[in-house]
């Protein structure tokens, strides 16, 4: 487990970068002004075993190939994993953490020379989840129990585990309001906060 801090201004940074995620993920790419030459593997309610298990969920064309298969298309210097939201209605931590590990070896067949960053997972807005029926199991509770797995499963190991954002975050650790549209999911600002933090919190 890596962290270090090189400078954040060199948008260039993203250009070989692909993004594996989920819906929250789809929001980076919409509305973060992430560089047009970064490439995106998202779709929504994506969680870490379909990844594992190759369900076709990228669209090619007329056809939906898998995550995996859809990295053989291009030569990638950084891989970042961001998942873990859909996967808590499972309450298995640990499961979570081993079935990423065994991702990260899946990508690293796929693309040797990249560099691959595990996101942790950033906490929800309570108050707005459940104003708008965001799933029950969907907790900070839970969040914090995946982070922590990933943290043990991780630790020494050749990977970026990146932190959470602190600017998109209370004094209680909750997922700032006036940052959240639907207490999972963020408004602009909050995923151009999120950019600006992978930029600046990662391996040079």
């Amino acid at each position: 487990m890596t962290q270090s801090e090189p400078p954040a201004e060199d948008a260039s940074w993203f250009s070989d970068a692909v993004f594996i995620g989920d819906s929250r993920v789809a929001g980076l790419r919409l509305y973060s002004g992430v560089t047009p030459e970064a490439t995106f593997l998202d779709h929504t309610g994506l969680t870490i075993y379909e990844v594992k298990d190759g369900k076709a969920v990228i669209r090619r064309g007329d056809r939906k190939i898998s995550v995996l298969d859809a990295l053989d298309s291009g030569t990638y210097g950084k891989v970042y994993i961001a998942l873990g939201v859909n996967e808590l209605g499972y309450y298995d931590p640990e499961g979570f953490a081993q079935t990423c590990g065994e991702v990260v070896e899946a990508i690293r067949e796929r693309q040797s020379e990249a560099r691959i960053y595990i996101q942790s997972i950033i906490p929800v807005n309570t108050e707005k989840c459940k104003a708008n029926d965001i799933p029950y199991y969907i907790t900070n509770e839970g969040v914090a129990s995946y982070n922590q797995a990933l943290a043990s499963y991780f630790e020494g190991k050749d990977v970026y585990l990146m932190g959470v954002p602190g600017e998109l975050l209370d004094e209680t650790g909750e997922a700032l309001k006036e940052y959240s549209a639907d207490g999972v999911h963020f408004k602009k600002d909050g995923y151009v906060l999120w950019l600006s933090y992978l930029a600046a919190h990662t391996e040079g």
